[in-house]
């Protein structure tokens, strides 16, 4: 979240599928996650050239939505729970349960 924006970037899901959404700009992925089972899950987004969404190493989704978005610094950056306002508004319904294991974030987006 940042100022004025509580969904400045998200991964979740949504009716099942795995989407990435900027600034408010959602692309749900053809991505349909089995509870209990592990995945590698890797996200891309570029404000020149939009969203990508990979499973074990497939692609499963890419769009052009994002494009010419940008996320402001100043932000607060949360794991396994949806913010609804700067640092807080949590809501229990929004929350990840399961494990995140080698988390990496890239200032660069990797091809």
């Amino acid at each position: 979240a940042v100022s004025g924006d509580d969904n400045a970037l998200i991964v979740g899901e949504q009716a099942g599928k795995l989407g990435l959404w900027i600034r408010r700009t959602k692309y749900l992925s053809d991505a349909a996650l089995e509870q209990q089972t592990w995945y590698h899950i890797c996200t891309t987004w570029g404000s020149d050239s939009g969203m990508a969404i990979y499973v074990d190493g497939e692609k499963v989704g890419a769009a052009a939505e994002g494009l010419g978005k940008s996320v402001p610094s100043g932000g607060i950056l949360v794991l396994g729970q949806e913010q609804d306002s700067l640092g807080g508004g949590f809501d229990f319904n929004q929350a990840f349960s399961g494990s995140i294991y080698n988390l990496y974030i890239f200032f660069v987006k990797l091809s």
